[in-house]
């Protein structure tokens, strides 16, 4: 089996959504974050996302 290695911001909006109760696959999340332009394909924030004050930072998203 193949454990696939998500972006920090798919793991942790992962993370808030199962607490909110939504019942999504991290694949689920990763493809609609990228359609609701949240994030681009290499899992950075996008700039309208950072814009809008949906995540902070740029690339990396402020993480080392």
């Amino acid at each position: 089996m193949t454990n696939i290695i998500y972006p920090p911001l798919v793991e942790d909006a992962y993370k808030f959504t199962r607490k909110q109760g939504f019942n999504l696959s991290k694949a689920e999340l990763y493809k609609k974050l990228i359609e609701a332009n949240f994030i681009d394909k290499q899992g950075n924030a996008t700039q309208w996302a950072i814009d809008q004050g949906f995540v902070e930072g740029g690339l990396n998203n402020g993480r080392s």
